[in-house]
């Protein structure tokens, strides 16, 4: 019953990190390309972002 617990808690800890890292892509993915200078660097935390949130809800589906 404790690793049940454990896990539970690792799990849901995974996931609010995971969450609050595609946030900060999403936002310096967002500041970067709005002032212009570095777009493929943008294009590139973006992309982060997305693929941060696609496994995120892949392995929500899952469980």
């Amino acid at each position: 019953m404790k690793l049940q617990v454990f896990w539970t808690g690792l799990e849901y800890t995974c996931r609010l990190l995971g969450i609050a890292t595609a946030a900060v892509l999403i936002g310096v993915g967002t500041e970067t390309f709005l002032r212009g200078r570095f777009k493929s660097l943008a294009f590139y935390l973006l992309g982060g972002a997305a693929v941060d949130a696609k496994v995120y809800r892949s392995h929500h589906l899952c469980v």
